[in-house]
């Protein structure tokens, strides 16, 4: 009898442990925070302007955010404006990162979108995204599904 308990209980130890594991690298995604802190335009084309925003991650928990990816889509009116990625972002536990995101911003879909608002008299800007990372000693990959959504009164 005590031959089967011991393996029993070694695996389910070790099945314990993994999920703890999963479980606490999943919660420092959800609760990262994530910072503004100075926006400018970094290039100027004949199409789109690049908007440069110094962005900073925040890992309060005592976990690693490993290699941390992201994609975005930035809307106005359910009119696509632009979009911006980021990839390879690891943070520290109980610390933060900062780095430059590129977001290419299309004139056509500006003045649609601008249009669209003046209709309305509103102006419903949200990002629509992902951000994922590996977790689990980097066996599998953890997305959390991000909308941020505003509305203004023009």
């Amino acid at each position: 009898m005590n031959k089967f308990i011991a393996p029993v209980l070694v695996v389910l130890i070790i099945v314990s442990a993994m999920y703890y594991t999963l479980y606490e690298d999943e919660k420092a995604v959800k609760n990262m925070k994530i910072e503004i802190e100075n926006a400018h335009i970094s290039k100027i084309r004949p199409e789109y302007v690049v908007l440069s925003l110094n962005t900073t991650f925040i890992n309060d928990a005592g976990r690693k955010i490993n290699q941390m990816e992201g994609n975005f889509t930035i809307f106005v009116l359910n009119q696509s404006i632009g979009n911006f990625s980021f990839r390879n972002v690891s943070i520290p536990a109980h610390s933060n990162k900062s780095i430059n995101i590129a977001i290419n911003i299309y004139y056509r879909d500006v003045v649609s979108a601008v249009i669209s608002s003046l209709k309305e008299g509103k102006a419903t800007i949200y990002m629509k995204g992902y951000i994922e990372t590996k977790v689990l000693f980097g066996l599998f990959i953890y997305r959390q599904y991000v909308v941020i959504k505003q509305q203004e009164n023009i």
